[in-house]
């Protein structure tokens, strides 16, 4: 005798009730930005290393308040700038990953939020990833906030800082 089981984990969006005369739509709840609590993590990043090899940060298990990486950024000795990215790992048989990464300043505002990559299509594979330039000759203290569109869910994020110039 088999057994089979079978696990399934999916996010929604509430359905909303369409214009006349238009097709239902799924509809993306409003985004708040995330509010900074304790960081989970402190990663300091250099852009001018010569590698852009990522640093793996985790694993968190991301609850609905989601996990903020405090990070400093040092463009100090970059040429052109820095490139700050994180991306979350791969995602097998979707097109949507299941984060949001959503980069601020210590101050609270958006400084740029993550968008989902997706490559192939037998099997598709999306990751989540956010890019920002850090002005050349600066330091920037931000945080990274990590939060899962449907929770609890584990994962590690990796971050990196580099010259793309050089």
């Amino acid at each position: 005798m088999r057994i089979f089981a079978l696990l399934l984990v999916g996010c929604t969006s509430p359905a909303v009730d369409p214009p006349a005369g238009r097709e239902p739509r799924l509809e993306e709840p409003p985004q708040v930005p995330p509010v900074i609590g304790v960081c989970s993590e402190q990663v300091s990043l250099y852009g001018m290393t010569g590698s852009a090899t990522p640093t793996t940060v985790g694993p968190f298990t991301i609850q609905s308040e989601g996990v903020d990486i405090c990070l400093e950024l040092d463009g100090r000795d970059n040429l052109q700038v820095a490139d700050f990215a994180a991306s979350t790992p791969y995602e097998q048989n979707t097109t949507s990953s299941m984060f949001q990464l959503t980069l601020l300043d210590h101050d609270g505002n958006v400084l740029r939020e993550s968008w989902d990559v997706t490559f192939g299509d037998s099997p598709p594979t999306t990751f989540a990833n956010l890019e920002y330039g850090v002005t050349k000759g600066t330091v920037l203290s931000a945080v990274l906030h990590v939060a899962a569109k449907c929770v609890p869910l584990g994962t590690t994020v990796s971050v990196a800082l580099f010259e793309p110039y050089e």
